[in-house]
């Protein structure tokens, strides 16, 4: 048996220890005067709580190596006398990224208990930082009440009276009539009349938090934040991550925090490596550099301890229900015939052991959650906490036969690796309770759960299993294909990061989910890649239409022009005067003998004669030079390609979304909402400066877009590839031809618009 005398100062740390480790203690009262004494039940005696506490958690889990019982201790001894901004600081240094004080800050030590009893018998509150996150879990944890009734329980009346009485002078004060009246009534800050007592009212009221660019400001923040974005390595990242993937980051940046990178790697069953590089390379692309990368896997062997210890508190219980009947009573708020208090902690233990090993009746198990299982929030119904699954680990291999649900993991890891905002989007609302309760069964550290909007799009399915549909089915070419709402795809179809961020950041704090318009993210990117893309003409080879100039160079004839018109950084690009030119089919058909037409970057042309063939078509257009003529005069500008070597082919690809219901529903068949037609590819013909295009570049193809170089000009066999970046428009930029029917997205997002413009009509008539 332990005992503890104390005297004035209850040795609250002492009482702690002794109580959490399950000694058997005698409390005794000795006499103010008294320092504390504690004796272990080795025998062994301690003066002094600090001390005392210490020796009762010597080869326990609580305790703690000399250095860091020195140094806390040290802190603790002097919290009275010193401001609690003092310690304030002194926490917020020592507890970024953990959650504990000693060691590796993964568990609560005797450090932890010494400096919580020295606040508590100061009086000091922390209020703000890592310190208040700290103080808050430690009296969540520690069994406050049952040690301050043992106080009570053996503290005599007199001196119990005598502190009651100390007490009440210090919190009433001293003041005449006409200071009460004064301090009776309410000043504008609070505290009545009382100037001074004012400006503390206002001083502890919660200070308004500052915005972060366009988002909330995140309490807590001067401690230094850690967010974490962690991914299940089971698939590609897609466009509904990157959201949470910026958020966090954005956050981490602006309040010089950490980002922290955790692949939840609990479902051995689903994960593939490839998947994981694929991540980390995605997020290469999007600039984002974590500050650590970490598996859920590092911490399965805690996790299982934390298991065990759910189960010895009686706050889980192993359940062998088949999945549907376990999903039905969970439904009607029915409990399992398993559930507490149908069985003991040692059968519990028993089976989870069983189970955790993977014995043929151990893989029968599953751990639940002791929650209530008629919690309106469903979630809540006794969640399933740890399952069997055979299945080899990609990083552990066969060591373990039993796996954490990622709803357990999570508030597990999150706390040990020091993260203090969890962003979490409204897909997760129901289970954020869940999160919280186990937090506090588990006793670990809180972490905030900051909620945000996810990010959908219409006409646009993020749904692995409808994507992998696709893919299987080769209608797209890879989970890479610019069609695919992948990391992958949407950058290879044009999108820039900093217009993704842009408009990300745009969205603000909404928590309300909505599908947004493709145009609107489209105008925004254009805003991106217009001041640096290169411009460049191009025209379609199919049906392109010679014109013959008198007065042009027989010879090819090169002259400067801009890349750029409005950046001259961009510097400049060699264009070729020729005799014979090549011009878009729908151009020369618009052009009447006589009329003076501008060849763009170059001058005018008076239109001599328009040579038809028998059936209509155009065979030559003949033209005369007029280089004096006013381009600004003329109604019909034309991109044109000098007739000579150097010139080079093209493929312009166009793409038109997979769906054609602007959000699918759960019982929509996707196979009735599939697009047939979502490629077109055009072969084009460049002027020569295009051949220094390189993969990745956006450009421009004047009258036509922008475009993304997907494959660098090789030769006529290699052509250059480009994938068309929309800009928003729901119009065409000029009357030329498109490979695909328009669709206007922003007119409807139950419906599709079919195209009606002449336009279109013209290109169907073509196909």
């Amino acid at each position: 048996m332990a005992s503890i005398v104390f005297g004035a100062t209850p040795p609250l740390a002492s009482l702690l220890v002794a109580r959490v480790l399950g000694f058997e203690v005698a409390v005794k009262y000795g006499t103010p005067a008294v320092d504390a004494l504690i004796t272990a039940p080795s025998g062994a005696t301690a003066a002094g709580d600090a001390a005392g506490a210490a020796l009762l958690a010597t080869g326990s889990s609580f305790e703690a190596s000399a250095a860091d019982m020195a140094q806390w201790g040290a802190v603790a001894a002097v919290v009275a006398s010193r401001p609690a901004e003092a310690t304030t600081a002194a926490l917020d240094k020592a507890l970024f990224g953990k959650t504990f004080l000693a060691g590796a800050g993964t568990r609560l030590t005797v450090c932890d208990v010494v400096l919580s009893a020295a606040l508590f018998n100061a009086g000091v509150r922390l209020t703000a930082g890592a310190g208040a996150r700290w103080q808050a879990t430690c009296d969540a944890v520690l069994p406050w009440a049952a040690v301050q009734e043992a106080v009570t329980a053996v503290t005599p009346a007199p001196v119990k009276r005598a502190a009651a009485a100390a007490a009440a002078a210090a919190s009433s004060g001293a003041g005449d009539k006409k200071a009460g009246k004064k301090a009776g009534k309410k000043g504008k800050g609070g505290g009545g009349g009382d100037p001074a007592r004012a400006a503390a009212a206002r001083k502890s009221r919660p200070a308004k938090i500052p915005k972060a660019g366009n988002l909330p400001g995140l309490e807590g923040h001067e401690a230094g934040i850690v967010t974490r974005f962690p991914p299940e390595p089971s698939g590609y990242l897609h466009i509904g991550h990157v959201k949470a993937i910026m958020v966090n980051n954005f956050y981490a940046r602006h309040y010089g925090g950490k980002l922290l990178v955790r692949f939840d790697d609990t479902n051995p069953s689903k994960e593939r490596d490839e998947f994981e590089g694929s991540i980390l390379d995605d997020l290469v692309r999007l600039g984002v550099k974590p500050d650590m990368v970490s598996h859920t896997s590092d911490h399965f062997d805690l996790i299982a301890d934390y298991a065990r210890e759910m189960i010895r508190a009686g706050h889980a219980y192993m359940d062998c229900t088949p999945v549907e009947e376990m999903r039905r009573q969970r439904g009607e708020g029915i409990a399992s015939e398993y559930k507490l208090p149908a069985t003991s902690v040692e059968v519990n233990l028993e089976r989870f052991e069983a189970m955790f090993a993977g014995t043929e009746d151990g893989v029968r198990w599953c751990l639940r959650a002791n929650m209530d299982i008629t919690d309106p929030n469903k979630c809540c119904r006794d969640p399933v906490l740890f399952r069997a699954n055979a299945t080899p680990h990609l990083r552990t291999g066969t060591r373990y036969k039993a796996y954490p649900t990622y709803d357990f993991a999570c508030p597990i890891v999150d706390a040990i690796e020091g993260v203090t905002h969890a962003m979490r989007t409204t897909e997760y609302r129901d289970r954020d309770p869940q999160y919280h309760i186990l937090q506090g069964m588990l006793g670990v550290r809180h972490v905030n759960i900051i909620e945000f909007s996810r990010l959908n799009f219409i006409f646009t399915t993020l749904s692995k299993r409808k994507l992998t549909w696709f893919a299987d089915n080769g209608i797209v070419e890879g989970w890479n294909d610019p069609r695919f709402p992948t990391v992958q795809g949407v950058l290879r179809r044009g999108v820039q990061v900093q217009a993704l961020q842009d408009f990300i950041m745009a969205q603000g704090a909404s928590k309300k989910d909505v599908e947004m318009e493709w145009d609107k993210f489209w105008a925004m990117n254009k805003k991106v890649v217009d001041p640096i893309a290169h411009r460049f003409f191009g025209i379609s080879d199919e049906g392109k239409v010679p014109v013959v100039i008198a007065g042009a160079p027989e010879e090819p004839e090169a002259f400067s022009v801009p890349l750029h018109p409005k950046n001259a950084e961009a510097g400049t690009k060699a264009m070729y005067k020729a005799s014979r030119v090549f011009v878009e089919g729908e151009d020369a058909a618009s052009f009447v003998k006589g009329e003076e037409v501008t060849l763009m970057r170059w001058g005018n042309i008076v239109i001599d004669e328009v040579v038809t063939r028998p059936s209509g078509a155009i065979e030559e257009v003949r033209a005369t030079l007029n280089e004096a003529g006013d381009v600004k005069a003329t109604k019909l500008k034309v991109c044109w390609i000098p007739d000579m070597p150097g010139t080079l082919v093209a493929e312009l690809c166009e793409f038109d979304n997979l769906i054609t219901k602007a959000k699918l529903e759960e019982d929509d068949k996707l196979e009735d909402f599939v697009n047939p037609v979502t490629k077109a590819v055009t072969r084009a013909l460049c002027e020569p400066a295009a051949r220094a295009v390189s993969p990745d570049q956006v450009i421009q193809l004047e009258r036509r877009g922008y475009f993304r170089c997907d494959k660098a000009f090789v030769d006529d066999s290699r052509p250059l590839v480009l994938f068309n970046v929309p800009d928003g428009k729901t119009k065409a930029m000029s009357s030329l031809s498109t490979g695909l029917t328009s669709r206007a997205q922003a007119a409807s997002r139950d419906r599709i618009v079919a195209a009606t413009t002449a336009t279109a009509a013209g290109k169907a008539a073509r196909a």
